[in-house]
This record gives structure tokens, C-alpha cells and sequence, in this order.
């Protein structure tokens, strides 16, 4: 039920008991954007901008913004300057966003753009598989550069990492291929000058992670193997934090090899340290949990980080039917190498949630208050609210 909140207390294994509110602020109806995939930005203004892949005018996706509980649509993809918008937008200026979407544009290989309050949005570049299709995430390093990946494209079709340039210009600076440096990147994050890049393959591995430095030399970091485990493969999403002790990188992987016989299964966790160098190294990033010990399967999308203490993930999947829509969890930043997740809130907790499968964590907004979005919703709840997602409010 739209605008109501749900006082949601989960007793869990060992009688521990989490405590939160959780509150349903817009229903997409499809006519104004439908299947969320980002994650929200907050921006300077205290405003949240996000995106939806689908719906809309022209069934292309859609802008929006969340400002006091209230949903605004802002913009409506018509294909031509782009269409599935995917990742977090990134605020270049006060007020100035940047973007991109998987498909759409010249070419239909994607696009990148830039809108504001005061003007339309603007196709800066139309990408052309030639310099790499399906853009995904952006990350400004300085005031006047940012860099981007694509997921496929290049010149062996396994994706591209390239900078932007403020002033207009977009360069490719290296071009993935499967056999030799790794495919398909699928995290980008940065902290000050430094970004790393995650890839789902390595040069003969399940992912890697990279650095580039401020000369745009890309320096494999780690690798998945899941011949050196404990580990992850086919990771997804990546998150900086920078610690008390040490700078770490935190992730999701599709594949987990436990111990103690370090066989396949499902979805886990891990952690690296960002300052190690590879090779001679061949490190693989530690498994550090398992997301079945709270129920859920796949997650994606990287984590939020509180600053403080708790990083925080969701997952759009359970191993139980009990908690098939998915849930919202949190470990602790700081720690030895196994953490222990702390199941929030699942999304099967009251029969008139609406929402159902996030893929992308919450944004907080301030200390324990938290906007997220989930890619659907329950048609089984009356009246049926088809299946194009909401915006939802946490509270810890």
C-alpha cells in the first residue's frame, strides 16, 4: 500500500531480531517508466535521480527524481538519443548529470548523455560497437574527466573501458579480449584518482579486477580463479570503501567455492585489498559469505557503504519460496575475512507489499534512512499494479 509504512521485525537464527520501516513512495504503472535498474543518485540538492529501463512515451525508459517522498518525471527516452538506461547517473556539476543507455542512439548500440534543470537532455555520443556497445557505469575522477565501460563491443566484442572528456570528447583506452585481458566488465568504481574496473571474465578466469592510474595504463590487479579458492566467479558490481585500517573493494559473485571442499555453488561475497599488485601475486579475491545462510540467492549491483560501519546489499532471489521476492542485508565494512550477513527485510514479509526483485542497493540519504528501487512488482496484490517496479523508503 503506497505511503504507509510496515513496522517489519524478522527473528532470525541464534533469536537475533532486526527492526525496520519500510515505506512504498511511487508504484511505476509503465506510462511513466517501468523496471528500474539503477541505482539512485543523491545529488548535491539532497534530491534522488534515477532511471527506469523500460516504459515511458515510447517504451524506451525514463528520468525521474525523488524529492521529499514525492516522485517527478523529468524525461522520456525516445530510442533515437538512447533507450534502457542501466546505471547510477553521476552529478559532473552541481545540478548537470551524466548518463547512459544499453541500446538506443544512432546505431542502437547505446548512448551517452547529459541533462540538467535548465536544458533538455543532449546525446553527447552515440557509440557504434566499433568503440563498444551497451555503456553501463560512469565515474568522475577529477572536473573535468570521467571514465565508462561497455559491456561488449571493441575490437574483440568483450567490452571497453574509455574516457570522457567535460569539454565533449569520448576515447577509448582498452579493449578487452576474452583469451589475453578479460571480458565483459560489469563494475566501475573510484576513489579520488583511483579506479578499478571488474570484469565476469579474466585472461582464462572467472572475472578479474583492474586499476587505472592517471595515465590511463589498465594494470590487472586479481584474478577469479577458482583453482586458488576460497573465491567468487562471474562477479558483479564493485564497491570501494576506505576503512580505518585499509582501502577495500567489495563484491557479488555469481559462483561461490567454499570451503571445505571448495565445490560449486551459489552466490557469494568477497573482498580485496586495493593496493595488491599482479602479477606475481595471483591472488583471488577471498570468499568472505554465502548468501544462502540468510535464505538469498543472486545479488548484483555492488554495495552502499553507511560510512561508518555496515555496508549494505540486496538480492532479487531466495533459495526459499518463503522469501521468493527477494531482501535487503548488511555485514560489517571492517573485519577478518568471514563476515556475517544480517537479513533486513525480505520482501515476502506482508502480503500488500507491492515490490518485489531489487537488483541495485539502497541509496541512503541520511544516517539510517535509505531509498531504493525494485525492478517489479507482485501482480497478486490487489489492485494489481502491472510489472514495472516502485520507489521504496527504508528505515533502520
Amino acid at each position: 500500500m503506497v505511503g504507509n509504512f510496515f513496522l517489519i521485525t524478522l527473528f532470525l537464527i541464534a533469536s537475533s531480531v532486526a527492526e525496520v520501516k519500510y515505506k512504498e513512495i511511487h508504484v511505476f504503472n509503465g506510462t511513466d517508466g517501468g523496471g528500474p535498474l539503477g541505482k539512485l543518485l543523491l545529488s548535491t540538492d539532497n534530491k534522488l535521480y534515477g532511471s527506469t529501463a523500460g516504459g515511458g512515451e515510447h517504451g524506451c525508459g525514463t528520468l525521474f527524481t525523488i524529492d521529499g517522498d514525492r516522485h517527478t518525471l523529468i524525461h522520456h527516452f525516445n530510442c533515437s538519443h538512447g533507450q534502457a538506461p542501466f546505471a547510477e547517473l553521476v552529478e559532473v556539476a552541481p545540478g548537470t548529470f551524466y548518463g547512459t543507455t544499453q541500446n538506443g542512439g544512432l546505431f542502437n548500440k547505446g548512448t551517452l548523455f547529459k541533462f540538467n534543470a535548465t536544458h533538455p537532455l543532449e546525446v553527447l555520443h552515440d557509440f557504434n560497437g566499433k568503440d563498444g556497445s551497451v555503456p553501463t557505469y560512469l565515474v568522475k575522477v577529477s572536473d573535468n574527466k570521467l571514465y565508462g565501460v561497455t559491456v561488449t563491443g571493441g575490437d574483440h566484442n568483450a567490452g571497453t573501458i574509455y574516457t570522457i572528456d567535460l569539454n565533449g570528447g569520448v576515447q577509448s583506452i582498452y579493449h578487452f579480449h576474452p583469451l589475453f585481458n578479460g571480458a565483459y566488465p560489469m563494475g566501475l568504481v573510484a576513489f579520488e584518482t583511483e579506479v578499478y574496473v571488474l570484469s565476469q571474465l579474466g585472461p582464462n578466469t572467472l572475472g578479474a579486477i583492474y586499476e587505472i592510474d592517471q595515465n590511463d595504463t589498465v594494470t590487472l590487479l586479481y584474478e577469479f580463479n577458482p583453482n586458488n579458492p576460497p573465491t567468487v566467479g562471474f562477479p558483479n558490481g564493485l564497491t570501494f570503501v576506505n576503512t580505518s585500517t585499509e582501502p577495500h573493494l567489495f563484491g557479488t559473485g555469481i559462483y561461490a567455492y567454499p570451503p571445505p571442499n571448495y565445490s560449486l555453488q551459489c552466490c557469494g561475497l568477497f573482498s580485496a585489498n586495493s593496493t595488491v599488485m599482479h602479477p606475481p601475486a595471483k591472488n583471488s579475491p577471498p570468499l568472505i559469505a554465502l548468501l544462502k545462510t540468510i535464505s538469498l540467492s543472486a545479488s548484483l549491483g555492488g554495495f552502499t557503504y553507511d560510512g561508518d560501519v555496515f555496508l549494505y546489499g540486496v538480492s532479487p532471489s531466495s533459495y526459499e519460496t518463503a522469501f521468493e521476492k527477494g531482501g535487503i542485508y548488511r555485514f560489517k565494512a571492517e573485519g577478518k575475512t568471514e563476515r556475517t550477513l544480517e537479513p533486513l527485510f525480505y520482501f515476502d514479509s506482508d502480503p500488500t507489499i507491492v515490490g518485489k526483485y531489487p537488483k541495485v542497493p539502497p541509496t541512503q540519504q541520511e544516517p539510517g534512512v535509505f531509498y531504493g528501487v525494485t525492478y517489479g512488482t507482485d501482480n497478486t496484490v490487489s489492485p494489481k499494479p502491472g510489472d514495472a517496479g516502485v520507489v521504496y523508503k527504508l528505515i533502520v
